[in-house]
């Protein structure tokens, strides 16, 4: 019996893939975990947005409040991650996506150099094209994958016929989005059946062109981790220790603080996500670090931070649009939002 050359090359291409590829591939076309919980994320809110726009027209009220979506958005991303990090189906979907996009990258590859070409290849050769295709921009390899957008329709249409959205007076939606304000019967009424989105609040964190941060050790130690990671210093392997770890020492050589990056993998994969933190990973944490302090509460108070509100204080324009008065402008470019969205990611591997 003659092997199918098409499936030889299959398993050469997944044999050879290392972490750094699987994870563009799985960010890419959209099963990497924390792409989904940010996909999921956004399709929910979608729909709710789209529930509440249907009653404000129905009850003609065309110039009703419009929903904070970055803090929706950031909200159902918190509380759906655990879910997606946890589902047992998310595992066996991206094995099998990770092999129809590569199967449709070698039909590509195949369709242009010819099987008998690409089977003759060595290791080496084969490896660096399978490298060099999936990080140019290929069809196979820049579209979210259809299964995913099947998975987050079905998830996203079953969440919202459990919390029996599409049953929700226009009030109701209101409180939900926090638009409206509530008294207690009305919080304790929408508690029953699902938690509500906190009310907009936003905390001016920069006076003068300076905000407050703690300078405790801690924070700095973490600063400090990831603009050596940047760097490509100061981090090792403990011999007692599977993960990548950073130390800082104290002053006159007194203490030290650890801080590791821990998550799913193998240690080459958390290399390889020490080697993406990146300047946005430590404004992120300042800027949180800012909120909370602006707070002023307790140290294990939850404070919101908006995608949108991090952007800001970097001075990433907002979109505005030509033909709109001076005044107006919208929130982020999605692909930043995005950005951000993976900075927070990190920024939960970091471990102190």
């Amino acid at each position: 019996m003659v092997a199918d050359p098409l499936a030889v090359l299959l398993e050469r291409a997944s044999g050879a893939l290392g972490s750094a590829e699987r994870t563009l591939l799985a960010m890419r076309c959209g099963y990497h975990v924390d792409i989904m919980a940010v996909a999921l994320a956004g399709t929910l809110s979608g729909r709710i947005i789209e529930q509440y726009t249907l009653l404000r027209s129905a009850h003609r009220q065309p110039d009703g409040p419009d929903p904070d979506v970055a803090t929706l958005v950031a909200t159902l991303q918190h509380a759906t991650q655990p879910f997606v990090r946890s589902a047992p189906e998310i595992a066996a979907q991206a094995t099998q996506i990770e092999r129809e996009v590569l199967t449709a990258l070698l039909d590509e590859w195949v369709g242009a150099a010819g099987v008998d070409t690409v089977s003759a290849l060595d290791d080496t050769s084969f490896s660096t094209e399978l490298q060099r295709r999936i990080l140019s921009p290929s069809s196979a390899v820049v579209r979210v994958h259809p299964t995913i957008l099947s998975w987050l329709d079905r998830v996203s249409g079953e969440a919202i016929a459990t919390a029996g959205i599409a049953a929700r007076s226009l009030d109701d939606l209101e409180h939900l989005l926090g638009l409206r304000p509530s008294d207690a019967a009305d919080y304790a009424r929408l508690l029953a059946s699902t938690a509500p989105i906190p009310p907009r609040r936003t905390q001016a964190l920069f006076r003068d062109g300076l905000a407050e941060i703690p300078t405790n050790r801690a924070a700095w130690a973490l600063v400090a981790a990831i603009h050596d990671a940047i760097l490509g210093r100061n981090w090792n392997t403990p011999d007692d220790r599977q993960v990548p770890e950073h130390r800082t020492v104290g002053p006159g050589g007194r203490g030290e603080l650890r801080v590791s990056l821990r998550s799913n993998g193998d240690l080459d994969t958390l290399w390889e996500r020490v080697s993406q933190l990146d300047d946005l990973t430590s404004d992120t944490l300042l800027v949180c670090l800012a909120a909370w302090t602006a707070a002023g509460g307790s140290a294990d108070q939850p404070v919101w931070v908006s995608a949108d509100t991090i952007l800001d204080a970097r001075g990433i324009k907002r979109i505005r649009r030509s033909h709109e008065p001076k005044n107006w402008q919208h929130g982020h470019r999605r692909e930043d939002r995005l950005a951000v969205g993976r900075a927070l990611a990190q920024l939960d591997q970091l471990w102190l």
